[in-house]
């Protein structure tokens, strides 16, 4: 096959393997090495991590295709979603298994090990946090958000439907997102779940990058 026609097929994938390329030329693993390692000299293609390649230029489907199952979110995603100001480099991907972090090009690309692997969706070849289950995440991994601003940037500038957002939280079955959650929709979006879910009494911090808490909330038993 015409090195041409082999990288217009490669060009439908966001990443690939070894095991692509012997399919598509019908070879044996050697012979996909010899391929591989010609492209990569050639230029034609780029080295992701081991194992992995790439001929697509957009990184957010490269990142979001390293590993299967995997999505967006964090901080990358309220930039990728237009919901910060700041420019951001680090692209969380949330992933069932522990894996390191890598560097491709200008990116570090992190692997945020999570057992909630829901609430994305697939839009071109990109894999993306939904808003319902961004400010989820930015509550459970809130270090990796930044700051307590942006994750008022998500609740701020996200757009939430209820029904949605109520079942992410079933499915999640923590009363303190469940509270923090809750005390936000009310607070940004007039949005009231608190007929949804029955709180214990327990009183749980709403921003933990302070340390002193002045107010409190009783209705959602939250420290301010």
């Amino acid at each position: 096959m015409k090195t041409i026609k082999l990288l217009g097929i490669l060009k439908s994938y966001p990443t690939f393997k070894l095991i692509t390329i012997q399919r598509i030329l019908n070879s044996n693993k050697n012979y996909a090495k010899t391929v591989v390692n010609r492209l990569l000299k050639q230029k034609y293609i780029q080295k992701v991590c081991p194992g992995t390649y790439t001929s697509n230029n957009t990184i957010e489907e490269i990142a979001s295709n390293i590993v299967y199952p995997s999505y967006i979110s964090g901080w990358y995603a309220s930039y990728y979603k237009g919901y910060t100001d700041q420019i951001v480099n680090k692209i969380n991907i949330f992933v069932t298994l522990k894996k390191n972090q890598i560097k491709f090009n200008n990116y570090v690309i992190k692997f945020i090990k999570t057992k909630y692997m829901f609430g994305y969706d697939k839009i071109n070849n990109t894999f993306i946090v939904d808003d319902n289950k961004l400010l989820i995440d930015a509550l459970l991994y809130p270090k990796e958000f930044g700051n307590f601003d942006e994750i008022i940037n998500v609740i701020s500038k996200g757009d939430f439907n209820k029904n949605k957002i109520v079942s992410y939280l079933k499915m999640i079955k923590k009363q303190s997102i469940i509270k923090k959650v809750g005390y936000l929709l009310e607070s940004y979006k007039q949005i009231d779940i608190s007929s949804d879910f029955k709180l214990n009494k327990n009183y749980v911090t709403l921003n933990p990058f302070v340390k002193k808490h002045n107010k409190t909330n009783t209705k959602w038993r939250l420290k301010l």
